[in-house]
C-alpha cells in the first residue's frame, strides 16, 4: 500500500469520524469546576480520616484521595465549606488534640507533640501558641487559668467549622 492510499484511507476515516467529533462539548464545558462546598457527610469523613491519623503527615493528595477528587478541587470544595484551608484544618484539629492531653493527662510535652506528630519541639511550641492562644506548659492540670482560654474555645470551636473542630 502506497504512502498515496494511506492518505486517502485516512482521510476517509475522518470524514466518517468527523460528525462523532463535532458533537463533543469543549474541553472549557467538560471540565467545569464543582463550586458547591463540600457536604457534611464528606467533611465528617475527613474528619475521621484525620483524627486516626493525627500523628502522621497528611499531604492534601491524601485527603482529596478520600473523596475521589484531585487535589486542587478538593481544596476550593473544603475552603468553600468551612473557610480554611485543609492545611489550617489538619493543624487545628492536631493542636486541639494536643490541648486536650495536656489538660487531661500528665505527659510530658515531647510525648503529646510526638502524638500529635510534631519532632521538632520548637515547632510544636510556637504552632500551639499561635492556635490555642497559650503555651502548651499552661495547659497542664492545675494551671492557672487566663484570658487565653476564650481564644482556645473560640479557635477550636466558634469558628464556622464549628460542627467539626468541637469533639
Amino acid at each position: 500500500m502506497g504512502v498515496l492510499s494511506c492518505i486517502v484511507l485516512l482521510m476517509l476515516k475522518c470524514k466518517t469520524l468527523m460528525p462523532l467529533i463535532c458533537t463533543i462539548p469543549p474541553p472549557a464545558a467538560a471540565l467545569k469546576r464543582d463550586s458547591r462546598p463540600l457536604g457534611k457527610p464528606q467533611l465528617h469523613r475527613i474528619q475521621v480520616l484525620v483524627d486516626a491519623n493525627i500523628a502522621e503527615a497528611l499531604p492534601i493528595t491524601r485527603l482529596a484521595s478520600e473523596l475521589g477528587m484531585s487535589p486542587s478541587h478538593f481544596s476550593h470544595r473544603f475552603k468553600a465549606a468551612l473557610g480554611i484551608t485543609p492545611h489550617l484544618f489538619v493543624l487545628r484539629r492536631k493542636m486541639w488534640k494536643a490541648a486536650q492531653l495536656l489538660a487531661e493527662e500528665s505527659r510530658s510535652l515531647e510525648e503529646v507533640a510526638g502524638q500529635v506528630g510534631f519532632s521538632n519541639m520548637r515547632h510544636f511550641r510556637r504552632q500551639f501558641r499561635r492556635h490555642i492562644g497559650r503555651r502548651p506548659s499552661e495547659l497542664y492540670p492545675g494551671a492557672p487559668a487566663g484570658p487565653a482560654d476564650d481564644r482556645l474555645q473560640r479557635n477550636c470551636k466558634g469558628s464556622n467549622d464549628l460542627h467539626l473542630l468541637a469533639d
